[in-house]
């Protein structure tokens, strides 16, 4: 089963997060977003048939399953509440908030590593976040009275 992945952030890292998640093939991709859609047209095109949104709220709603989170760190919070809102998973490259005590998060430390190693680990890194998150997903209560 391949998830539909989307991103929020068209920078170098993102590039190469895309492109160890196609190789794993167990994601593709199929939205950017971006502020600018110049600029998500422009790495959009490097991955086939991907639609690039310039509202945030129309990407949420696309159809994607995950979501990775490479915008500007002030904006990681606001955008992973509006996902977690949107029942996505999401891989954020920091932690974005204070882990509340009923939400259950996953985050990437930055490693200094070797390229290719840091990829193969970041692949390992979210097989191992969404096995987990699809086992528990239904069992988390993410806020109080929801759900």
């Amino acid at each position: 089963m391949t998830l539909k992945l989307g991103i929020i952030g068209t920078n170098w890292i993102t590039k190469m997060l895309v492109e160890a998640a196609h190789e794993s093939q167990a994601y593709q991709l199929t939205a950017v977003y971006s502020r600018r859609a110049e600029t998500g047209e422009a790495f959009a095109k490097d991955f086939g048939e991907v639609t690039v949104y310039t509202d945030l709220a129309a990407f949420y709603e696309s159809g994607i399953e995950v979501v990775y989170i490479a915008s500007p760190n002030s904006l990681h919070y606001e955008q992973t509440l509006q996902a977690i809102a949107h029942d996505l998973h999401v891989i954020v490259k920091s932690q974005p908030f204070q882990i509340r005590r009923n939400m259950k998060l996953f985050t990437l430390p930055c490693v200094s590593t070797p390229m290719s190693a840091y990829l193969k680990q970041l692949v390992t890194c979210i097989k191992l976040i969404l096995k987990r998150l699809k086992r528990k997903w239904r069992r988390w209560r993410i806020f109080p009275g929801q759900r």
